[in-house]
């Protein structure tokens, strides 16, 4: 059986156009039944470019196998996508240059995971004060940092907010000189995407330009999780004219949040800072890594002479981040939490940390497992993230993958009901068959169970 035209297509827009990531999906070995699954797959948004690549695959596909015909519509579409994408940066920069003259605060957010739920948090925050436009959604590549800039930023805005995508080692070094923020936020760095970079030196060295380039931001504000590389970059003195705080849990952070509690209800904790000492926050959102991941607003609020407290006091009713432990209810009563989006081991770990503290009465966790890390720790992460499933999960559905092969033998082993499917869709469909309540759960049969469905990754990763 073969794939149908939009199918192909989905997977390269998720693949985000990496013809190398798209063709190892391609050479995985599927069943027929598999295929017809996978064949229903549509591409979340026709873009201009995804229309223009099937237009010419229609084409050339008259000549050419159809998978040869969308790489070569692919190959023959980026000298001029490389085109329009200068011309776009170099107007975009020209209009930021105007804007950072006449005040404009251009604030950069980069790091391997977690820029988009702290860009989204930071902007809830600082809209209280400020007028803010952002890079929408999970936009982070130069041509659709461009197209936001040209299209959406007027003379209303007092903050824009750049996302900075990391693809390869130079990228934010490029990113610095064209967008010059005036200050930066520097998420958590390591496991995400080390497939593509291909050690945590390349990962680590990626970033060090935030305190190296002549195009450095005047401030810093660094995640804790980040000492140690901060360390490995051996800066000169010359490289720390860069003024940088670091934030996190523990106290000894120039922004620290204890954290206190994290349930199901949202989180709460023991807020300080420069301005602030000791002043109890909460916020509806799930986890304590996404009260931890509200610092950087209030870090900004303080840099840019705002009021602190006003700041502390919003992030209460920060509104869900889409697809980063956004919850939704069902109308049986049921909760799902998707942090769908993408999963490494750092982010799991937090999440982790979240059900262990929540301990909700019966979890049914929905996962793909872990994508694009090195080799040489896909076997021991799998490994550990089955122990880790096992031991908080009530079910467990595995999305199966070429990367996750480790995860499921282990799952195997155990006495925790699981089922194996090849789309998030055909395990959910498995997994209504299997008894409602896990045998874990007759200490609580007295009372009424609520099934918490925990989707961990994997909508987005259906190619791999």
């Amino acid at each position: 059986m073969k794939y149908q035209l939009n199918t192909l297509l989905a997977i390269l827009q998720q693949a985000e156009y990496d013809l190398s990531l798209w063709r190892n999906w391609l050479t995985a070995n599927r069943s027929d039944d598999q295929i017809s699954r996978l064949n229903s797959l549509q591409p979340e948004r026709w873009t201009g470019k995804l229309k223009l690549i099937k237009n010419l695959t229609s084409i050339i596909s008259l000549v050419l196998s159809q998978t040869k015909a969308v790489e070569l519509s692919v190959y023959l579409l980026r000298p001029f996508e490389s085109l329009l994408t200068w011309v776009l940066m170099r107007l975009a920069a020209n209009k930021l240059r105007r804007c950072q003259k006449r005040g404009l605060v251009v604030i950069g957010i980069a790091g391997s995971y977690g820029k988009t739920s702290v860009k989204h948090i930071s902007k809830h925050i600082l809209s209280h004060q400020w007028s803010v436009l952002m890079s929408p959604a999970s936009y982070n590549t130069p041509l659709s940092l461009a197209v936001t800039i040209l299209r959406q930023l007027d003379q209303s805005h007092q903050i824009f907010m750049a996302e900075l995508g990391e693809y390869k080692t130079n990228d934010i070094a490029d990113f610095l000189k064209w967008v010059q923020p005036d200050y930066a936020i520097l998420t958590p760095i390591g496991y995400a995407h080390g497939e593509r970079f291909g050690s945590d030196e390349k990962i680590n060295l990626t970033f060090k330009p935030l305190l190296t380039s002549r195009f450095k931001p005047k401030f810093l504000l660094v995640d804790e999780a980040n000492r140690e590389v901060i360390k490995d970059f051996n800066l000169t003195n010359n490289h720390r004219s860069t003024e940088m705080s670091y934030y996190g849990s523990a106290e000894n952070n120039a922004y620290s949040l204890k954290i206190a509690s994290a349930n199901f209800d949202g989180s709460n904790g023991l807020l300080n800072t420069p301005q602030i000492k000791n002043l109890s926050v909460s916020t509806r959102l799930l986890s304590s890594h996404q009260l931890v991941n509200t610092l950087p607003g209030i870090a900004l609020t303080e840099e840019l002479g705002g009021q602190s407290l006003t700041s502390a006091l919003s992030i209460r009713y920060a509104p869900d981040v889409p697809r980063r432990l956004a919850v939704i209810s069902s109308p049986n009563g049921s909760v799902v939490i998707d942090n769908s989006y993408n999963t490494n081991p750092g982010s799991w770990q937090a999440a982790l940390n979240f059900i262990k503290q929540a301990k909700p009465d019966n979890l049914i966790v929905i996962t793909a497992g872990f994508v694009e890390l090195e080799p040489n720790l896909n076997a021991s992460a799998h490994v550990q993230l089955a122990k880790d499933l096992m031991a908080v999960a009530s079910q467990i559905g595995i999305i199966e993958s070429r990367y996750n092969q480790d995860l499921i033998p282990v799952i195997k082993e155990g006495n925790v009901p699981f089922v194996i499917g090849s789309s998030q869709a055909e395990v959910i469909s498995k997994l209504s068959q299997l008894e409602s309540k896990s045998p874990r759960s007759g200490a609580n049969s007295a009372k009424k169970s609520i099934n918490y469905f925990w989707l961990e990754g994997g909508s987005r990763e259906l190619y791999q």
